[in-house]
């Protein structure tokens, strides 16, 4: 049975660590298993005032999350803290996950 991973970088730099840990993966992965990557350049920082008109980004990646059979995140700690982009993303997808089960 394929399994599908969402491969998601904490970095926003195209040479940052993160990412080549995420292309290592993508050329480990065994058979029947596809890891998709997701980049979080367009993701604005959390708004409020903005979550019921999302931009299409956003909506983009919330199907990306639904679709997903499991999350890879790729990302620094620094001072024991995760950086704020992929909490942000953790966020959204389980809203996300949180509306696809309410049927909403």
């Amino acid at each position: 049975m394929p399994l599908t991973i969402l491969g998601i970088p904490g970095s926003l730099r195209k040479a940052s660590l993160n990412r080549a840990l995420l292309r290592a993966a993508i050329g480990l992965a065994p058979p029947g298993v596809t890891i998709d990557t997701f980049d979080l350049s367009p993701i604005p920082p959390y708004n409020g005032d903005i979550e019921l008109d999302p931009l299409a980004s956003v909506l983009d990646l919330k199907a990306r999350i639904r679709a997903a059979d499991a999350i890879l995140f790729s990302t620094p700690r620094v001072q024991l803290l995760h950086p704020r982009r992929p909490q942000e993303c953790h966020r959204l997808g389980l809203a996300a996950l949180r509306r696809q089960r309410l049927g909403r």
